[in-house]
C-alpha cells in the first residue's frame, strides 16, 4: 500500500482530528517555543479491508517536551464529552505508544505522531474482494514508521517514603478542605472528616490519604504538608468522596499526574458531562479535577459486602453526577 503526504499551508484545511483548540493546547505545552507544523499521510486508494486504512498525522512543536506533547493529545481526546474508550500504554515494536480509543499516540523528540485506525469505514467492503489489500506483517508496519521514542522521559521518581508519626497520633482536622465538599449528595446529608500532616497516612485516615499518595511522585508533593477531606452521604452504602487540595496545579496537570502511573495497566474510561464539567469514570471509581483540587469518588467495599441488610446503592455514575453538581 502506498501513501501520499500532505502538509498544512497557510489557510489550508487541517486533517481529521486536528482542531484549533488542539493547536492552541499544543503551543501552550511547557517548553514549546515556536509555531507548530502539521503534516499527514493517507492511503492513495481506499482499502477494501478497513484494517489497512491507517492515517498518519505528524505535529512538530519546536522546543516542546515529548511527554507534555503526548499528555496534551491524550487529554484532548479524553476530555471530549461522551468519550468511552480504552486507554493504555503499549509497546509496538521498539516504540512506546499511548493507545486512546482507535488512535495510537507516540513522540519523537519535539514531534507528536498520531496513527488513526478506521472504524466502521462505510467505503470498505465487509468481506475483502479479489483485489483486497495484501496483508502486511507487524515487522513491515514497524519498519514503515518513523523512529519513535521509547517511553518519554523523565520517568517519575519512586514513591516517597511515608513520614513517621508517633503511635496513636491523629491528624488535626482541616476545615478548609472540608469546605471543598458538598453538604449533600443524592438528597442526603454528607458526614465529613478531614486531616492534614503526617498522621493522615496512618490508621483509619488512610483512605483520605490515598489520592495524595498516588499523586505525590508525579507532583513532588511534600507528604508532611498535604491535607484531605472525605465525605460520606448518610445511608448510601459505602460511597465516599475525597477532596485533595493541590494549590498551584491546574486541572490538566492534576489529571495527567493521576493517570500517568496507571496507563501501563490499561483502562476503560468514560467521560461524564455534568453541566459542562467533565468527570472521568473507570474501574469502579471516578475523578474530577479543577484548578487546585482533585476529587476522587468510589464505593469503598472493604471486607464482606454486601452486608445482610444492604443500604441503598445507587449506580456509581449517578452519584458522580450528583456529587459534581453539588460541589461548592
Amino acid at each position: 500500500m502506498t501513501y501520499e503526504r500532505h502538509s498544512l499551508a497557510q489557510g489550508g484545511s487541517p486533517p481529521a482530528g486536528f482542531t484549533d483548540d488542539l493547536g492552541r493546547a499544543l503551543l501552550r505545552s511547557p517548553g514549546a517555543t515556536g509555531s507548530l507544523s502539521v503534516a499527514w499521510s493517507v492511503p492513495t486508494v481506499v482499502a477494501e479491508d478497513p484494517n489497512y486504512g491507517v492515517t498518519f498525522l505528524a505535529i512538530r512543536v519546536p522546543g516542546a517536551n515529548a511527554r507534555n506533547l503526548r499528555d496534551v493529545m491524550f487529554f484532548d481526546r479524553l476530555l471530549i464529552p461522551g468519550f468511552s474508550e480504552s486507554v493504555g500504554l503499549e509497546m509496538l515494536g521498539p516504540a512506546s505508544f499511548l493507545l486512546v480509543g482507535h488512535e495510537a499516540v507516540a513522540t519523537s523528540r519535539d514531534t507528536l505522531y498520531v496513527l488513526s485506525f478506521p472504524v466502521d469505514d462505510g467505503r470498505a467492503t465487509a468481506t475483502p474482494g479479489p483485489n483486497a489489500t495484501q496483508p502486511f506483517t507487524s515487522d513491515q508496519f514497524y519498519a514503515a514508521l518513523p523512529a519513535m521514542d521509547p517511553e518519554p522521559s523523565p520517568q517519575p521518581p519512586a514513591p516517597p517514603t511515608l513520614p513517621s508519626v508517633a503511635p496513636g497520633t491523629s491528624p488535626p482536622p482541616d476545615r478548609a478542605a472540608e469546605a471543598l465538599l458538598p453538604d449533600s449528595i443524592h438528597g442526603t446529608a454528607v458526614t465529613k472528616i478531614s486531616g492534614r500532616g503526617p498522621a493522615l497516612f496512618k490508621g483509619d485516615f488512610i483512605y483520605l490519604a490515598l489520592p495524595a499518595y498516588t499523586l505525590s511522585s508525579e507532583l513532588h508533593l511534600d507528604l508532611r504538608k498535604v491535607s484531605a477531606a472525605g465525605g460520606h452521604p448518610d445511608g448510601i452504602s459505602t460511597f465516599f468522596v475525597v477532596a485533595t487540595p493541590l494549590p498551584g496545579f491546574n486541572a490538566r496537570e492534576i489529571l495527567a499526574a493521576w493517570f500517568r502511573p496507571q496507563l501501563t495497566s490499561g483502562l476503560q474510561v468514560e467521560s461524564i458531562d455534568v453541566d459542562g464539567q467533565l468527570a472521568l469514570m473507570y474501574s469502579s471509581q471516578a475523578v474530577y479535577a479543577k484548578d487546585g483540587v482533585l476529587y476522587w469518588m468510589s464505593y469503598l467495599d472493604v471486607g464482606d459486602f454486601p452486608p445482610a441488610s444492604p443500604q441503598p446503592r445507587p449506580a456509581l455514575r449517578d452519584l458522580v453526577v450528583d456529587t459534581v453538581r453539588a460541589l461548592p
